[in-house]
């Protein structure tokens, strides 16, 4: 098993040493301090951010849910015809092993 000192070190050698300028493994973009920005926001722009990831939560339970509603129904009428098929091929055996034992 490898310690962490010798992967950080594989790393660094692979990647380069940390520097202050963009995030690792996040592209060319953000830098730490725009990563660390929820503790640089206002009270105001945290509840419309808040807001905002509700809006997108709800909007995304909403979908989902009809989704889930959707497949359901779909599940149902399926589970339905099923049953409703075996029903009628044990009818239709019942049927045949009646006429057997008549004869």
């Amino acid at each position: 098993m490898i310690d962490n000192t010798i992967k950080d070190c594989i790393y660094e050698q692979i990647i380069g040493p940390k520097k202050p300028s963009p995030v690792r493994t996040y592209g060319m973009g953000p830098t730490p301090k725009d990563i660390k920005t929820s503790n640089n926001m206002s009270v105001a722009q945290k509840q419309a951010f808040d807001d905002a990831v509700n809006e997108k939560v709800e909007a995304m339970r909403i979908q989902m849910s009809a989704e889930i509603d959707a497949k359901l129904c779909h599940f149902k009428e399926d589970l339905i015809s099923h049953f409703e098929e075996r029903i009628h091929k044990r009818n239709d055996y019942i049927t045949t092993i009646s006429a057997t034992q008549i004869i």
